[in-house]
């Protein structure tokens, strides 16, 4: 009886330190998973590729996947079909059946093909419209998928979060997490340089997540369910997980260890991490931070490390992810494009992704360099081509006419400048290529190729650093103007209150900015006093009662009683709108709020952004909803308005308040800045020249003539 009840008491204390993996589920459209909303499918077999992300720590138990599409009425059924491949292994196919209408499938995804990464679901079609001969590419043959109506399911448990630094901050901050990632900070202190320092951690997290959404909350305490991420001392540390029944060994310096999730009712959540990073003092804290944020190898393996120094490399103004340094030639080596063929009727065409700095002064005349070196087979037709598209406009297309191939190098392209954008381009590189052949023919496809090759090379000419403000879309595209160092260095949040939502807002924007540069925001300072005197930019946080009255007077909608809003009434051709303004008592209500930006009283040239909302909830729910991408593309202007309705966000942006410019023209004169900007002033300049001219001609030839007359009169 006593070896049955230590027994028992042995598998209760075994149950109490060990959490049981609970199944999970998630359920997304495919629409998430891919930036083209509804592909086309064409020619005799056509495919599409979807990237299907599965986190480390996922443990895939159950998977569904059903494909929703439209097929062209002109296709014959009994040769026409459907099919769906998971890691090149088949999930399902279906004959298209009554073709013209709506038609769905459903394929079951055995969980051992799933691995950790970006796993391939690829739906592929088999097309005709006859029994006897067709032409390949014929425009009867086509299925459109319907991604928003295709979905992708997924139960998993979470395994274990390995005790490794090196392995589990690659798990815990894994941007395949789906469909957000969502970490706790734990801080004792609120203190300016408590949450500055946090701030840090944050940017390197968000960093970590790429692209992915990723929700910061405040805490004092552990949260269940959750990673969490301690930020403070040493001692601070043990007396928290002293509450838990840890112990936390003495520091004497920068420290971080990684611990299994200790709960509040004893024992340990293996699936879930603890990553505390701690020192002596704030100084060590830093330190720390900045090692977590800058861990980008497998190295170390341990599950703790002392640090006893950090250093980071010089940065230079406007540097960041995939942003091109100007006036210099890169090899498509370089920049990640390796040598690409392009095999068949239908090939998919392959995009160079860029960016340039969002405040470039993009001129008008001048080019961009793109020389490329390709060859291309023997027994085209004519009439096959390399197209190039700069953001998704067709530029240029080179014409493939020597019927027995041909190997071409330094093909020159220039490129006008003002084709590109500030901030993110796609130059996109397709081929339509066809054969001299009847429609019974057999084909031969092995020939029909193009390739271009890793060693040519791009040049974008040297541009100055001046831009109109304000354009919150600029903010969207890269956190400009708090980017304009990399690390947001000389920028401030202002929190009006020691409030943990407002904390929360606040790595939420430091999340999206770091994502949005590729940089972590070492140098933005966090802070609860009002700025008398400030140089840089300044991100203001608070609802609208609690901000002081200076920056709700300053700002596009002055939100003081009685208020001044504007309402678009007409909007011109050249994108202006022109408002109707109503006085009113009033103000936001609940769940909306605003985003704003205007110029700094400060100094000239620097900007006020202002994140508000009628309660502080709605300031944290209005955070959230600036990392949403569609929320993104919507971004524009200085003035934007969010309210929080289900299933999506209504976002309405406006351009109200005052213009100003911002930052250094460089080589380029005032004169050449407004020339080249304004078209149509360089046009008036012209005339206005040529009307000087002609009048100044016209007088020295009235003067001429008047001579020549009075010395002819003495003649006589």
């Amino acid at each position: 009886m006593k070896k049955i009840i230590l027994f028992m008491v042995v598998v209760l204390l075994f149950a109490a330190s060990v959490t049981t993996a609970q199944a999970e589920t998630v359920k997304m459209p495919l629409s998430k998973l891919t930036a083209v909303q509804t592909p086309d499918l064409r020619c005799t077999s056509g495919e599409f590729t979807i990237h299907v992300p599965v986190p480390d720590r996922w443990d895939v138990k159950r998977a569904t996947v059903s494909v929703s599409y439209v097929s062209s009425p002109a296709l014959t059924p009994d040769r026409s079909y459907i099919l769906a491949t998971f890691n090149g292994r088949p999930i399902g196919v279906k004959k298209f059946g009554t073709v013209g209408l709506p038609g769905r499938f459903d394929g079951n995804v055995d969980p051992a093909l799933f691995e950790p990464g970006y796993n391939t679901l690829n739906i592929s079609v088999a097309q005709h419209y006859t029994l006897e001969c067709e032409r390949p590419c014929s425009p009867e043959l086509w299925t459109k998928l319907e991604l928003e109506k295709s979905t992708i399911e997924i139960e998993y448990t979470l395994k274990p979060v390995p005790l490794k630094l090196s392995e589990a901050t690659e798990a815990i901050f894994d941007p395949k997490i789906t469909p957000a990632g969502d970490i706790t900070i734990v801080m004792q202190g609120r203190d300016s340089e408590s949450v500055t320092l946090s701030g840090i951690v944050a940017s390197g997290i968000a960093k970590r997540f790429d692209y992915r959404k990723v929700y910061f909350n405040v805490s004092k305490d552990l949260t269940d369910g959750k990673d969490n991420i301690f930020v403070g001392t040493g001692a601070e540390a043990s007396a928290l997980l002293a509450k838990y029944g840890q112990t936390f060994p003495k520091v004497d310096g920068p420290f971080i260890k990684l611990m299994h999730m200790p709960l509040k009712s004893g024992g340990v959540d293996k699936t879930r991490a603890l990553l505390v990073l701690t020192g002596r003092n704030k100084e060590d804290i830093k330190i720390a931070a900045e090692t977590l944020t800058s861990m980008t190898i497998a190295f170390p393996g341990t599950s703790e490390l002392k640090v006893t120094g950090f250093k980071m490399p010089e940065i230079k103004q406007y540097g960041g992810r995939l942003v091109l340094d100007a006036d210099k030639e890169f090899d498509f080596k370089t920049l990640n494009i390796p040598t690409t063929t392009y095999e068949g009727f239908n090939p998919p065409p392959m995009d160079f992704n860029f960016r340039l700095p969002a405040d470039f002064l993009i001129k008008q005349n001048q080019y961009a360099e793109l020389v490329l070196n390709f060859a291309y087979g023997a027994g085209l037709r004519p009439d096959s081509v390399l197209l190039i598209m700069l953001n998704g406009k067709t530029i240029r297309s080179i014409h493939l006419n020597n019927t027995g191939g041909d190997m071409i190098e330094k093909y020159k392209i220039n490129i006008p400048t003002y084709l590109f954008k500030p901030g993110g381009n796609i130059i996109t590189f397709a081929s339509i290529l066809s054969v001299n052949a009847q429609e019974c023919d057999l084909f031969q496809t092995r020939n029909m190729f193009v390739t271009v090759f890793d060693n040519s090379t791009f040049y974008f000419p040297q541009m100055g650093h001046f831009v109109e403000l304000p354009a919150l879309e600029l903010f969207m595209l890269n956190g400009f103007p708090i980017t304009r160092w990399p690390d947001g260095f000389g920028s401030t949040i202002y929190l009006t209150e020691k409030d943990d939502q407002y904390i929360s807002a606040a790595y939420n924007l430091i999340g999206l900015i770091s994502q949005k540069n590729g940089y972590p925001a070492f140098g933005v300072t966090i802070t609860y006093e009002k700025p008398d005197k400030y140089d840089g930019e300044l991100i203001v946080i608070g609802h609208v009662a609690g901000v002081p009255e200076e920056y709700r007077k300053l700002a596009p909608l002055k939100l003081t009683n009685p208020l001044e809003v504007p309402y678009p009434v007409v909007r011109s051709w050249e994108e202006k709108k022109t408002f109707a303004y109503s006085t009113q008592e009033g103000g936001l209500g609940p769940d909306e709020g605003m985003f704003m930006q205007f110029a700094s009283p400060y100094k000239e040239g620097r900007s006020v952004l202002f994140l508000t909302a009628a309660t502080d909830d709605d300031v944290l729910k209005l955070s959230k909803a600036l990392l949403d991408p569609e929320v993104q593309g919507e971004v524009k202007g200085d003035l934007v308005m969010v309210e929080f309705r289900e299933p999506k966000y209504k976002v309405t942006s406006l351009k109200v308040g005052e213009s100003y410019t911002s930052g250094k023209l460089g080589n380029i004169g005032m004169i050449d800045y407004y020339l080249s900007s304004y078209p149509k002033l360089y046009i008036a300049v012209v005339i206005g020249l040529i009307i000087v001219l002609a009048f100044l001609a016209y007088y020295l030839m009235m003067r001429l003539r008047k001579r020549r007359t009075v010395e002819g009169g003495k003649g006589a």
